[in-house]
């Protein structure tokens, strides 16, 4: 059974708080104190601190997959820290490209030269700058597994961004081009 971060809930019967969980395929439950003397978030508070050393327990014997860490834990841990434009494009790059190729796999199974081979086989068809991208997101993925106990190593840290990546079909008018663009324009009278 697959054992996830629960926050459980909280309900009011008979005057009590009434805290309900999940452990070890049970439903559980537990009188938090009563509604007079406590608030609801008083006793969400309660309940969460009985919930820490079980989930703490389920996180600890988890085995994650790529694609999972990236949902659960990366990306709310970063959306906090991207501005908006930034968690649009990462996000997105990440999801296309990252969690397309490997969101089945075990964060513990992925290899280096895997992982290599990956950026070397997008060298070929992306520009430069979108696989170091790519790089520096696997690098702080596996950073941040190897921080949270979800990874004992870190495979993407000595990774490269490939030099045969596409060149870009970009174009740099010449001095002529640029005078006749000047021309075309119109003047203002100010």
């Amino acid at each position: 059974m697959r054992k996830r971060f629960q926050k459980g809930n909280v309900r009011k019967i008979h005057g009590s708080w009434i805290g309900r969980w999940w452990e070890d395929g049970q439903r559980r439950y537990e009188t938090l104190g009563r509604v007079s003397e406590m608030t609801k978030s008083d006793a969400r508070e309660k309940l969460a601190n009985m919930l820490h050393p079980i989930n703490a327990r389920a996180q600890l014997n988890r085995v994650w997959t790529f694609g999972d860490f990236v949902e659960d834990v990366f990306f709310p841990f970063y959306r906090r820290k991207w501005k908006r434009s930034t968690r649009m494009t990462t996000e997105d790059r990440i999801n296309y490209y990252l969690v397309g190729q490997f969101k089945e796999r075990q964060l513990i199974e992925i290899t280096r030269d895997e992982l290599q081979e990956f950026l070397d086989s997008k060298a070929a068809a992306l520009s430069f700058s979108t696989v170091d991208h790519l790089k520096w997101d696997l690098v702080a993925i596996f950073r941040m597994a190897v921080a949270e106990g979800a990874a004992r190593r870190n495979p993407a840290e000595l990774l490269f961004t490939p030099r045969n990546c596409k060149k870009s079909e970009g174009r740099v008018m010449n001095s002529k081009e640029v005078t006749e663009l000047f021309k075309s324009l119109e003047l203002r009278d100010d």
